[in-house]
């Protein structure tokens, strides 16, 4: 039986909710040539949902914000985030689009390949108030794939108000699409955060420069806070 939920403070995730179907194969094919997984596995996924189910595995009061169609993959993943007690009561369902799938092809040296499509994640609406959104959270956390829509980026921007007015802090995963295909909106989005979570090559597609050191200056001139950023300058080091 699950615990009930409560609308106490903790931390709101605004992400990609998806099913990731995952096929370990032995070698990657050639064009054209039939690829037969050894085994397949459907999980639930998604770089907003991913983190949601790590911060409840920690006892963290974890809600989730986000899009799924009206179809049974919607039903599957809502069904996975209460099983793992994570608050799924903001998230919306649509039927202008599917849930979010991606296949993960898995080769024999651990090396995985994407293949899918955001899906009604791009369709999450925007609130008409802010604090409806929020929900009294202490903090949120972000994926930066939210900034790549019009509707998820809204209701991302106004969850940064929301939360910033409260004295909260908001974290956001930058992710390698988004610091490929809008650089400028993430640099842009990095000085409203307090935690800015970038790996090397994100860093690279954000800035224009594979040097680690410049990347950090380039960041922190952006705006983005220096203590955000160890991550990245410990890796460099």
């Amino acid at each position: 039986m699950h615990r009930k939920l409560t609308r106490q403070p903790g931390i709101l995730v605004l992400g990609d909710i998806n099913v990731d179907i995952m096929g370990r194969v032995h070698a990657w094919p050639r064009p054209g040539e039939d690829c037969l997984a050894q085994k397949l596995e459907i999980r639930s996924g998604g770089v907003g949902a991913n983190c949601a189910f790590g911060l409840a595995s920690w006892g963290v009061a974890a809600r989730m914000v986000g899009c799924v169609g009206q179809d049974v993959f919607g039903e599957y993943v809502l069904n996975a985030l209460r099983e793992c007690n994570v608050d799924a009561r903001q998230v919306l369902r649509t039927t202008a689009a599917t849930t979010g799938m991606f296949y993960i092809n898995v080769t024999s040296d651990g090396e995985r390949t994407f293949f899918g499509g955001r899906g009604a994640n791009a369709l999450l609406r925007q609130p008409r108030r802010s604090a409806a959104l929020s929900g009294g959270a202490a903090a949120a956390h972000l994926a930066g794939h939210s900034f790549l829509d019009p509707g998820p980026a809204q209701a991302a921007k106004l969850l940064i108000k929301a939360v910033h007015t409260r004295g909260g802090w908001v974290s956001l995963d930058v992710g390698m699409e988004p610091s490929k295909a809008i650089p400028r909106k993430i640099l842009q989005i990095a000085c409203s955060v307090d935690i800015l979570l970038v790996s090397l090559d994100e860093a690279a597609a954000l800035t224009g420069t594979h040097n680690s050191f410049q990347a950090f200056a380039i960041l922190r001139k952006a705006g983005a806070r220096e203590e955000s950023l160890g991550i990245l300058l410990q890796a460099a080091l």
